[in-house]
């Protein structure tokens, strides 16, 4: 017999996740004992196997109590994920006082069959801001898609829950800590790489289209120990141990400990370079015929025209264009992650090409003795000390020109823009100073990017723990839980089975560029119609400037006049929000104005004015990339 309760709250379900719909739909035999009961209230209860879900003492007053205990309920933007269904009392209480999105997260398909079966919840599942899943996978989707680094998120769960899933909310508890970190970290980046990422993908396609991924190179060095040099301290104190032992294993190299290794006569099997900036300056002088290159689909030109023994891509997920392209080449790059640290790519692409051990050198991930970082690597210039007076440590540079030689090249050494660049980068150290845990339980100097960092090698080892041997010799730096650490020659001591040396000029492209090229054309279709968004939205914001001008202050008018350039940057955000190019093409100055705009409430109406100019500056360069990348692509 139809149950139509069931079938209006599944219809709200199956807008958004219809994998879920379907799984709901199937179940026919339930594996639990399921009993609506009454509290001592007189409201309903649902028992499983006897235990009820909520308070007996009162259902709706437990739901009441856990929200009263949360603070800032009128932020819109929050997420607060509710662990556990349940009869909906806690879930209801959040969807009612919450001004946020609501996210309820049961693990239990059988409580959902349940409980959709004879609850009646559509009308809350019809509201846009509310979410149900029932695995971590979908949770981190929809967390990933409504949150920035702004959001407040909170999880909470009824008691009853506590007692039969404590280690998967604590689990979950703490994803959504790192997802918190990992948001801020992306939204840096996408703000200040997605147009430049974007532009260099888009302008190198037919390079994409005949070029390798690392995926041709599965298994090729089966069972082999894999060492992963990185640019910290510890490279330096071990070049004498890695060059004395190089035929034992495949080096997998960053490109910032290329130039050590080449002064120490060390040649790496593969170098891996991730940046979408010119930082030339790590290959300069280099000879790379004897070296693969990995690196994304989105570097810089000067990485497309080095000459390497050989070159692949390496399509990175969670990057810009990626799975853009690899739809259109007809790829799996479903396991590849870079998780914002070329080491981190480096680790992946020794996991691919099969090698049962790992070991790390020079990923240090803090500082030590005054050392951020291997001497002779491109970043060997910045040091660290402790200021005796503040009583605090500090950041320096012993020569500003040669860190600026080292990232961006030679010509670049004494240029003012590349000199500011590299105080730039200094100061950025200053700003995310932190510590972390030493091998020995010390506590050692870091920044935050690197103490992310080591939270996403410490995922890996948890991932991973019986599948390789993980391996930290980058002694003296930060303690990496889940590798084992030990000095490099100990490591070494274990190694028996050695890698041939390979030539992989017999791997070629095994996908088809059409694909990519017809894409390519339906973008430039998207172009013309996103700049229409633009125009209207630089024409609105040039009225607010003449407006601000004309009265000194910010008046209704301006603000009116901000709101609907507002409006129409979302309406533009979401229309392109699945076309990848046209999303981190426009995000970088969409969100740059969004924040202006955000800003102009906090300040006094006379001094609006530099923020109003801002704002028509973005969008005066939106527009003037999207004039360039329209004409550029044109004429390939």
């Amino acid at each position: 017999m139809e149950n139509k309760v069931l079938n209006r709250n599944l219809a709200e379900i199956k807008r958004y996740d219809s994998a879920l719909y379907n799984e709901i739909l199937s179940i026919k035999n339930l594996k639990a004992s399921f009993e609506l009961i009454k509290t001592q209230k007189d409201e309903y209860n649902l028992s499983v196997n006897s235990y009820p879900l909520h308070s007996q003492e009162g259902a709706q007053e437990e739901a009441k109590n856990i929200v009263d205990k949360l603070e800032r309920l009128d932020e819109k933007n929050s997420i607060r994920i509710v662990f556990g269904l349940g009869l909906g009392y806690l879930a209801d209480e959040f969807i009612q006082r919450s001004e946020g999105y609501t996210i309820i997260y049961e693990p239990n398909l059988d409580i959902l069959r349940s409980v959709l079966e004879i609850l009646e919840f559509q009308n809350q599942l019809k509201n846009p801001k509310v979410f149900i899943c029932k695995n971590k996978e979908k949770l981190n989707e929809h967390i990933g898609r409504l949150s920035d680094k702004t959001t407040l998120m909170t999880v909470s769960f009824l008691n009853s829950y506590w007692r039969f899933y404590k280690p998967e909310i604590e689990e979950i508890a703490q994803e959504v800590n790192q997802s918190h970190k990992e948001k801020v970290i992306s939204r840096n980046t996408i703000n200040f790489l997605s147009k430049l990422a974007t532009l260099n993908t888009l302008l190198n396609l037919d390079n994409i289209a005949k070029t390798p991924s690392v995926g041709e190179l599965k298994d090729v060095y089966k069972d082999k120990t894999a060492l992963v040099l990185s640019a910290g301290p510890s490279l330096s104190r071990n070049i004498e141990t890695i060059k004395k032992h190089r035929e034992k294993y495949v080096i997998f190299a960053v490109g910032p400990a290329l130039k050590l290794l080449a002064k120490n006569n060390v040649t790496p099997d593969f170098v891996c370079i991730i940046e979408a900036q010119d930082v030339r300056g790590q290959i300069e002088g280099m000879d790379l015929s004897q070296i693969n290159l990995i690196h994304e689909p989105f570097s810089h030109s000067y990485l497309w025209e080095a000459k390497p023994k050989k070159r692949f891509l390496f399509f990175s997920k969670n990057n810009f264009l990626n799975a853009w392209c690899a739809r259109h080449l007809n790829i799996n790059i479903g396991h590849f992650e870079t998780l914002g640290t070329v080491s981190y790519c480096a680790l992946s692409c020794a996991t691919e090409v099969g090698c049962k051990r790992i070991i790390l050198c020079g990923q240090d991930l803090a500082f030590s003795d005054g050392e951020c970082y291997a001497q002779g690597s491109s970043f060997a210039h910045i040091k660290y000390v402790f200021n005796e007076e503040t009583k605090q440590y500090d950041f320096v540079s012993d020569d500003l020109e040669a860190l600026a030689a080292g990232l961006w090249g030679s010509e670049n050494a004494k240029d003012p823009k590349y000199i500011e660049m590299a105080k730039g980068a200094v100061e950025h150290r200053r700003k995310t100073f932190c510590t972390t845990e030493g091998q020995n339980g010390e506590i050692l100097p870091t920044q935050v990017d690197y103490k992310l960092f080591i939270t996403c090698f410490e995922k890996f080892a948890s991932l991973n723990k019986n599948k390789y041997e993980l391996i930290n010799s980058s002694i003296g730096g930060a303690k990496i839980e889940g590798f084992e650490t030990i000095p490099l020659e100990d490591a070494i001591k274990r190694i028996e089975d050695f890698p041939q040396k390979l030539d992989f000029g017999y791997i070629t492209k095994t996908y088809d560029p059409k694909n990519l090229t017809w894409a390519k054309e339906e973008f430039q279709k998207d172009l013309l119609n996103a700049k229409k968004y633009v125009q209207e939205a630089l024409d609105l914001q040039t009225s607010a400037v003449i407006e601000f001008k004309r009265r000194k202050v910010e008046t209704k008018n301006t603000l009116r006049l901000q709101e609907r350039v507002q409006w129409i940057l979302r309406e533009l955000t979401l229309k392109y929000l699945k076309s990848e190019p046209m999303y981190y093409l426009c995000i970088s100055f969409i969100n740059k104005i969004t924040d202006d705009i955000k800003q102009q409430p906090k300040i006094k109406p006379q001094e609006c004015g530099p923020l109003l100019e801002n704002e028509k500056a973005n969008l005066e360069e939106l527009l003037e990339t999207i004039n360039f990348l329209y004409s550029e692509l044109s004429d390939k």
